[in-house]
């Protein structure tokens, strides 16, 4: 088979997802295409016949049970859906108690207008920074209400939890992010002597380098205090105002009765319950006895060595029990009617399950019909050193669009491109400007997985963020896609490119953020003067 068929299915899934709207059949559209292109080298005519039994019986539980003769189940992957749940019940259940409309209530005070809503949702992001689940979550859950009050679109929301979640969560100094960054970098470059430096020191020094993050991250206010939405998202905007105006006030009348606790110990629990967590199973007393480590080092290593899943699972599981109880003590709630709105929230998250499954699955068929290294085949190995960083970030955006995963792509990449890059960056005799280079290729391979992942209709954040805001999934990627490829061209040819070519990265994010107030007063005046 031509080496070229790899990148059919993840084509077949993204075009019918943009024609159809419908994202379940796109996706398994994509999954027989790619198992029947398995498929018919094996068993030739007879593969078409077995494909779509195989679809059932094989690809989608391996999206849970990656080893079924073994019986290794992936924990990761069921802990997501199942903290998915548990957070949708949570959700259901501080919405029915009336809990999530007197926190309404109490936040209008400060959040009293369209634009404060919205600047509230950026820095709830920002402070949920450890994790980019819970983030997308407990702020799209938690501004739910308060973005109906004000006409905001729930594509304008999902755009404002999603594109902070993942940034983020890769910048910041101590996330679930850490360790597999880490693991990526040390396993990468450990068999470069002429490379002095930790795995944790390269993460660190690449950070200024991170121009797609750092520049969604700022690119967010401004677009709030400007007033301004430009493309699908400006429809979504106009279409919010009308169809939602008659129902922006109607609050529930008794809830200036409801106490604030109701919400706030269940969301305080999944914040910093799951911060207290990733603490508790990433703790190691070398590392926390070691004096050459600052406070923050440590934290961050720790955190580093964390697992997530189960922080996540028990802060959910917890957060759950203490909203069942407050709702019975409180007296707003039997315990029937708090079990059942739980279990409301469960099933409103059936649909997002689906396609989490659905989307491990194909990246499951990807990774055996060699999608990846097929794409990296086709842009590195010979092209200057000057361009190397860019071509990265593009190879990067282009695994991560097309598999729909941030993690996954810099798994890929990182083995693939870092001990090459040096190389070629250390045969050049650049001096200090290889470091740059370097540290530049690895923000490269993170950006553009972020930035992937943020136009790809099969990413598990892209989805979790639609689920958690309300938002149509497919209308959420439609009008979340035009400002990422914006960031995106500013990050490349005003950060990327001149870093390169040798200006100062300090130089290069001051030109970045220049010309991204620049491309937004444009778009302001043209906006005026339609």
């Amino acid at each position: 088979m031509p080496e070229w068929f790899s990148i059919i299915p993840p084509l077949v899934a993204i075009v019918l997802a943009f024609v159809t709207k419908e994202v379940i059949s796109s996706i398994i559209s994509g999954l027989l295409t790619g198992i029947i292109l398995i498929q018919f080298q094996k068993d030739h005519w007879f593969g078409l016949v077995k494909s779509p039994f195989i679809l059932v019986d094989t690809y989608l539980p391996k999206a849970l049970v990656p080893n079924p003769e073994g019986g290794i189940v992936d924990r990761g992957h069921i802990s997501i859906i199942m903290f998915s749940v548990l957070i949708g019940g949570v959700s259901m259940l501080i919405q029915k108690n009336g809990g999530m409309t007197a926190m309404v209530q109490k936040l209008t005070k400060f959040a009293n207008t369209k634009k404060r809503v919205q600047l509230l949702t950026y820095f709830l992001g920002i402070l949920i920074f450890f994790d980019d689940y819970a983030n997308t979550l407990i702020v799209g859950n938690t501004t739910r209400g308060l973005a109906k009050k004000h006409r905001i679109s729930r594509e304008k929301m999902a755009y404002l939890v999603d594109s902070t979640a993942a940034p983020i969560a890769a910048l910041a100094f101590a996330t679930t992010w850490i360790g597999a960054e880490l693991t990526y970098i040390a396993d990468s470059t450990k068999e470069i002597e002429s490379l002095h430096m930790s795995a944790y020191a390269l993460f660190l020094s690449s950070i200024p380098y991170s121009f797609y993050a750092i520049l969604t991250l700022v690119f967010i206010p401004i677009l709030i205090i400007k007033n301004l939405d430009f493309g699908p998202m400006r429809k979504a905007e106009k279409k919010a105002d009308l169809s939602e105006q008659d129902n922006g006030n109607q609050q529930n009348i008794e809830s200036d009765k409801n106490p604030l606790g109701l919400a706030l110990w269940p969301l305080g629990i999944l914040s910093i319950g799951t911060f207290i967590g990733l603490i508790i199973t990433g703790f190691s007393q070398d590392v926390w006895s070691d004096s050459s480590l600052s406070f923050f080092v440590k934290i961050s290593k720790i955190i580093g060595n964390s697992n997530s899943y189960k922080a996540l699972l028990w802060s959910s599981f917890i957060s759950s029990i203490v909203a069942v109880l407050l709702s019975i003590g409180y007296k707003k709630l039997s315990l029937k009617q708090s079990v059942e709105a739980l279990l409301t929230g469960y099933k409103s998250m059936i649909e997002a399950v689906v396609i989490l499954i659905l989307a491990w699955s194909l990246a499951s068929v990807l990774e055996e019909l060699g999608t990846s290294a097929f794409l990296e085949k086709l842009l590195v190995g010979y092209i200057p050193y000057q361009l190397l960083p860019a071509v990265v970030f593009l190879l990067a955006i282009l695994v991560s669009f097309s598999t729909g995963s941030s993690w996954g792509t810099m798994a890929i990449l990182f083995p693939l491109i870092l001990s090459t890059s040096w190389k070629l960056f250390d045969s050049a005799e650049l001096g200090m400007q290889a470091n740059h280079l370097f540290y530049l290729t690895i923000s490269s391979i993170m950006g553009g997985a972020v930035f992937g992942d943020h136009i790809s209709p099969i990413s598990d954040t892209t989805i979790m963020s639609s689920m958690a805001t309300g938002c149509n999934h497919i209308a959420h990627v439609r009008t979340q896609m035009p400002y990422a490829i914006s960031v995106g061209c500013i990050a490349l040819f005003f950060g990327i490119l001149p870093v390169s070519f040798g200006l100062s990265v300090w130089w290069a994010l001051i030109l970045s953020v220049l010309v991204m107030v620049l491309f937004v007063t444009v778009l302001s005046k043209n906006k005026k003067g339609t």
